[in-house]
């Protein structure tokens, strides 16, 4: 084995590393504490929304006060409501699971679109600089739509940028198919911003 390939296998190893603490703050920084506050502002819509869709048997109409409300597309109601399923009920901490999954998901995007864009060491400097975000967390650790929609709209730009020199039908296909999840997470601007 020569000094190079050594210094190679160093090298990738390092850049392993950096990326796994980069994802394990991330998973630390979204999930900590994330159930021990009560919910705030508009967390109890989405909470009461899923709320009735169990009392009601309904998870196609989403309720509020037994009034029908549809002011947010219904995938971030039924996000909330398989983690609910999953984990055995509602609590402030199973309501802010999506949008913690999704803060994730959106840091790895981010990692993806700056490797593919400028580098490996960039991507993983523009994961932390999002997770170092205020906004970002903020978000994050809120039973709300926000931080799907930042993952969507991140994710399908990483998808444009990973077959954008050989896309064919079904690279389009799925492209759409992520913009069109994400406007039923939050609205238009899933569709708009990629």
């Amino acid at each position: 084995m020569s000094f190079s390939n050594f210094s190679s296998e160093e090298e990738r190893g390092s850049r392993f590393g950096a990326e796994a603490l980069l994802y394990l703050c991330s998973a630390a920084a979204v999930f900590m504490f994330s159930g021990t506050r009560a919910l705030f502002g508009s967390e109890s819509r989405w909470a009461e929304a899923v709320r009735e869709m169990f009392a009601n048997g309904d998870i196609f109409h989403p309720c509020l006060n037994a009034e029908v409300y549809f002011d947010k597309p219904i995938l971030s109601y039924w996000l909330i409501y398989g983690a609910a399923e999953l984990f055995g009920g509602l609590n402030e901490w199973v309501i802010r699971l999506p949008s913690a999954l999704f803060a994730l998901a959106a840091v790895w995007a981010m990692v993806r679109m700056g490797r593919k864009l400028f580098g490996r060491a960039e991507g993983v400097l523009g994961g932390w600089l999002l997770i170092s975000c205020y906004g970002f967390l903020w978000w994050s650790r809120s039973a709300e739509a926000d931080i799907e929609n930042t993952a969507v709209i991140l994710l399908a730009v990483v998808w444009f940028l990973h077959c954008r020199d050989h896309a064919g039908f079904l690279h389009y296909l799925l492209f759409y198919l992520i913009i069109f999840a994400g406007a039923l997470f939050k609205g238009v601007p899933a569709v708009i911003v990629p």
